[in-house]
């Protein structure tokens, strides 16, 4: 490949909710931090870098993770959710990824990261999955010496991103485990489990 790619097996696995909560305080933190501490051995200030990965895979724990070990390093980060462009239920053209998430929008919002030398304040978008409904978030402030960490199911699948990457990481963890993630989700949603299996088997 034309950059870098890290492949972090089983990057979630240890940061299931609900009764596996205090199991990963206690001691999957400490497993994560040291699968991603070589990553964060590498990266400099002011790179991008992209954390993707199937849905439930523990792509947003491994960003707080990592954005924790750089800051051991005294380097800043900045964490954007991609999740915040996840189209409204009812303005999605299809249900596979392109369609979900509003790819023009994002690229618009995020192109030029790795090109910055002033501050950029991006306006990050909150999805709310309980209504399945996007509002406006916060802002952002990115300085120049900040890791921008990209976190997202569709982080390597929007062409405008992928050109502002220093690095790219793919996130994986146990199929069973992310599965459990995936029907403990949409129950808390509303679905009934059968309804969260038959999507989960899409």
């Amino acid at each position: 490949r034309d950059r870098d790619t890290e492949q972090i097996e089983r990057a979630g696995r240890d940061s299931a909710a609900g009764h596996f909560a205090v199991d990963f305080i206690l001691e999957g933190y400490a497993r994560l931090a040291g699968r991603l501490e070589p990553l964060a051995a590498r990266l400099r200030p002011g790179q991008v870098v992209a954390l993707a990965g199937l849905a439930h895979s523990g792509k947003s724990t491994a960003a707080s993770v990592l954005q924790q070990l750089l800051s051991t390093r005294g380097y800043g980060s900045a964490i954007v959710s991609l999740d915040g462009w996840i189209r409204p239920a009812g303005d999605r053209p299809s249900a596979d990824p392109s369609g979900s998430y509003d790819y023009t929008a994002l690229g618009d919002a995020l192109t030029g990261l790795q090109a910055r030398t002033a501050p950029r304040v991006l306006q990050v978008p909150q999805y709310d999955r309980a209504t399945q409904t996007r509002r406006n978030g916060a802002t952002l402030e990115v300085r120049p010496s900040d890791v921008v960490l990209l976190e997202g199911v569709v982080a390597l699948d929007v062409a405008p991103l992928r050109e502002t990457l220093d690095l790219a990481v793919w996130v994986e963890c146990d199929e069973v485990l992310r599965r459990q993630r995936f029907v403990r989700d949409y129950r808390w949603r509303g679905y009934s489990d059968k309804e969260a299996e038959a999507l989960y088997e899409q």
